[in-house]
């Protein structure tokens, strides 16, 4: 079991690589211990998917591959948080909610971790 775990959502990564990133941002992450810092493989599905859609995709999938990859643990989208966001997903609709799956799948995660 981890301890404290940062998620880095698809936003967060895009900020990070901007060619001004957000300084307040850039600070907190640099002073997170290593092992706290996860990315999802949905987020990797979110960032393969921008990038191929940018003007620049091999420029994004080699800071894919070269920075963020070797940088962070990964957090697979497997059976388990597959189940949780199934119970996540059915629970808000009897609730009368509705979320997107995006928005559902690193809920799952939080919830198994």
């Amino acid at each position: 079991m981890w301890g404290v775990m940062y998620l880095f959502d698809t936003d967060t990564i895009c900020n990070v690589f901007k060619k001004r990133p957000s300084k307040t941002l850039l600070d907190h992450i640099e002073h997170l211990d290593s092992d706290q810092q996860f990315l999802s493989t949905i987020t990797i599905f979110e960032i393969v998917y921008g990038a191929r859609k940018s003007d620049h995709p091999e420029k994004h999938l080699r800071n894919l591959d070269k920075i963020l990859l070797p940088s962070l643990h990964i957090l697979e989208f497997d059976l388990q948080a597959v189940y949780m966001a199934g119970h996540i997903c059915a629970g808000l609709e009897q609730a009368g909610q509705t979320l997107s799956l995006p928005d559902i799948q690193p809920n799952s995660f939080h919830r198994y971790c």
